[in-house]
């Protein structure tokens, strides 16, 4: 099996305030396969003051049932934001999560945003995505 990969997040108002406090939840959408029966699972992790957070999750790119992460931000206040779906990839080093939630779809497929090195490192590719190559930052 597989072992986690760690996403890292950081959180923003639309004028650049960090989300204070609050929680983030990751819901595996239905149980997958990968060496053993992989069971779905609400995983949480808190936000921190500064809006940023970490949590390690099972790279559902390694299973075989098509399975995806629901992701859905609690505020302090109570507030819901759903985000998703996303598919975490196999990975040794930390993933920041905004590489993974697409922005939409596009001629019904999902559309992804990634700088070529992240496209080059994407150990599976979904023929429903649609990759988007940015610039390097």
């Amino acid at each position: 099996m597989s072992g986690p990969t760690q996403i890292i997040f950081a959180l923003r108002t639309p004028t650049g305030e960090p989300v204070t406090g609050g929680k983030i939840s990751f819901a595996l959408s239905g149980f997958d396969l990968d060496d053993a029966i992989v069971v779905p699972e609400t995983i949480e992790a808190p936000v921190a003051h500064d809006g940023t957070g970490s949590v390690s999750l099972w790279p559902n790119i390694s299973g075989l049932r098509n399975t995806f992460y629901k992701i859905t931000v609690t505020t302090a206040a109570g507030t819901r934001i759903e985000l998703g779906p996303i598919n975490v990839p196999e990975s040794q080093t930390a993933v920041e999560m905004h590489r993974l939630v697409p922005l939409g779809t596009l001629g019904g497929l999902k559309t992804l945003v990634l700088t070529q090195a992240d496209y080059d490192t994407l150990a599976a590719r979904d023929d429903q995505t649609l990759y988007l190559i940015r610039a390097e930052e």
